[in-house]
């Protein structure tokens, strides 16, 4: 009689027993395994690590004569091919809300690792409404195609609201969809793309490595 492998199979026994026990006083009362399996694991660290990380973009809207309104948009969805539309959030109510609204017509603009800094301070320093006055790198020219402005020396592309295109979510959320009417052949790479984790962390594309937005980039 092998002692060693006869005290294994009893010590996974009894786990097994514990195991059972701590699920029996872990079930939900009335709940099928459906619902219990739908209560489990949605902490905001799930919900993070299953949509993110995220490609970072500068929603770019006319303001006036020779001004323009700028705001870190996270995530971007196509919805649709031929033609092609995609869909994004902004705060309901907020300056980029009121924008949109008035010009049906707005630009996005992807941003490189080298402006990480200056979208991060964006992200923090935004409000909910109003707007900032802050010294960044982002400047704005005119758009080819559509009454507004895009970011220079960013690649960008150019969208259109149609009749419907926004909608309420929640009392602080509109989704907004824009149809693509021109996209830049200027392109960033995978490696100087700007990509958002989640809070202050940023991934560092050329080592794949997720760090605080100070420890990526110095300058």
């Amino acid at each position: 009689m092998n002692w060693k492998r006869t005290k294994k199979k009893l010590w996974l026994g009894i786990l097994r027993i514990i195991g059972r026990i701590r699920r029996i006083f872990r079930k939900i009362p009335g709940a099928s395994i459906t619902e219990r399996r739908k209560a489990i694991n949605r902490s905001v660290d799930d919900f993070n690590n299953m949509f993110s990380p995220k490609i970072c973009y500068i929603l770019c809207v006319k303001k006036g004569k020779n001004k323009s309104f700028m705001a870190p948009i996270k995530a971007i969805t196509e919805i649709n091919y031929y033609p092609h539309r995609i869909v994004f959030s902004v705060i309901r109510g907020s300056e980029a809300a009121k924008y949109l609204i008035k010009n049906k017509c707005f630009t996005i603009s992807q941003v490189p690792r080298e402006y990480g800094r200056d979208f991060a301070r964006m992200v923090e320093a935004l409000p909910a409404k109003g707007t900032i006055n802050a010294v960044m790198r982002f400047r704005a020219e005119p758009a080819f195609f559509i009454p507004g402005y895009k970011v220079q020396n960013l690649p960008w592309m150019e969208c259109r609201m149609n009749r419907g295109a926004v909608t309420n979510v929640d009392p602080e959320t509109i989704l907004v969809v824009g149809e693509v009417v021109h996209i830049s052949k200027k392109q960033n790479s995978d490696r100087e793309k700007l990509i958002h984790k989640s809070g202050k962390l940023f991934v560092n594309t050329k080592t794949i490595s997720i760090k605080d937005i100070d420890k990526i980039w110095s300058n």
